[in-house]
């Protein structure tokens, strides 16, 4: 266990870590760390790692949720609370969205772990939870489950949403989370199947790529531009059907009807032509922050640059999750209300506190 002080002061110092590594973009994820058998100190509600202080982490009861003071704590509280609960021996959590093991949670795992060293780091086996909507008590109650189901698991997949790493302290929970990522590396590249992609970065799509972007900056005022024409993207703005809610994060940053436009290189030689470009973008980016450039890639129009590349992330571990969806034949989807409802909360409430309304 950690004293109150050394609580607060590793948080501080996870948060900066979590972001170095890319386990998290945005105020996505949560850490936390036991100070008693009845208490731990969590990350706040919705405010970015970067900006976060000793002061900010926010001290909670394990029995009932309650907590001190004006700061709100993580809306997945619970979640942690369970995991102390039930596992003494857990003395710090970090609740990651991190890319392959998001990837892995679309479908359902209940595998035992038979690498040797991968079991001493991640216990004797390999879980997902059942979905609920994050923040909720279905969430809580179905993370409950999978760990007193699974008492030998260090970590739990949380279906389309991220991981629970549960580890003794800081560099176990960070290990567990690392060992985690390279597991699922492995079993998601097994299925991966990507298409091969003809003239990449041609001077066909770099015409068309460049026109889409003066012309989103000409008509989408107010936002950041930028593009992403990385590989999975790419793929996937040629074969896929784009609005299949898979990761909440994505839904919630990127919006739930996510459209396509085909652009040719007559769309960019004339005014007539990319004003005719443009309204098609504008109409495309007007509920969302992304639309695909079909087989080039994705524009992304954020309200920052720091918007647009947690965007940009996403969007990367979207493509590699929808990918990877492809080459199983059981795929958990999230139902179109719950994305629906994901998308308002995060553009009423929690973008907002990102940006320190």
């Amino acid at each position: 266990m950690y004293s109150e002080k050394e609580a607060r002061e590793i948080l501080v110092k996870a948060g900066l870590e979590l972001v170095r590594t890319g386990l998290i973009a945005r105020t996505w994820g949560n850490i936390s760390a036991r100070i008693s058998n009845e208490e731990f100190i969590i990350t706040p509600s919705g405010i970015p790692y970067e900006r976060l202080t000793a002061d900010m982490m926010v001290k909670v009861k394990i029995s009932d949720l309650s907590y001190e003071g004006d700061i709100k704590p993580s809306s997945e509280k619970g979640i942690h609370a369970k995991a102390y609960l039930y596992r003494k021996d857990v003395n710090f959590i970090i609740h990651t969205h991190q890319t392959y093991a998001t990837a892995l949670s679309v479908t359902y795992i209940d595998m035992d772990i038979e690498d040797a060293e991968m079991k001493s780091v991640l216990g004797d086996k390999l879980v997902t939870s059942k979905y609920g909507m994050p923040s909720t008590k279905k969430l809580m109650r179905n993370v409950e489950d999978a760990i007193v189901k699974n008492p030998d698991a260090n970590s739990i997949l949380l279906m389309n949403h991220g991981t629970l790493c549960m580890g003794h302290d800081y560099d176990s929970a960070f290990t567990i989370a690392s060992a985690l990522e390279e597991l699922a590396e492995k079993m998601v590249n097994r299925k991966l199947k990507p298409e091969s992609r003809e003239n990449d970065a041609d001077g066909k799509s770099l015409t068309i790529k460049e026109a889409a972007i003066s012309v989103a900056e000409e008509n989408v005022k107010g936002r950041f531009i930028s593009f992403n024409d990385d590989r999975n993207v790419s793929i996937l703005s040629s074969i896929i059907d784009n609005n299949v809610h898979l990761l909440d994060d994505y839904v919630q940053i990127a919006g739930t009807n996510i459209r396509t436009i085909e652009v040719g290189i007559a769309d960019c030689n004339n005014e007539a032509a990319r004003s005719r470009l443009g309204k098609k973008i504008k109409t495309a980016l007007n509920n969302s922050t992304v639309v695909f450039i079909k087989g080039i890639g994705a524009l992304i129009a954020a309200p920052t640059e720091d918007d647009a590349k947690a965007v940009g992330m996403i969007l990367d571990k979207y493509a590699l999750t929808r990918l990877y969806a492809a080459g199983n034949e059981a795929v958990h989807k999230l139902g179109f209300l719950d994305a629906i409802i994901q998308r308002f909360v995060y553009v009423k409430k929690y973008s907002k506190k990102a940006k320190g309304k």
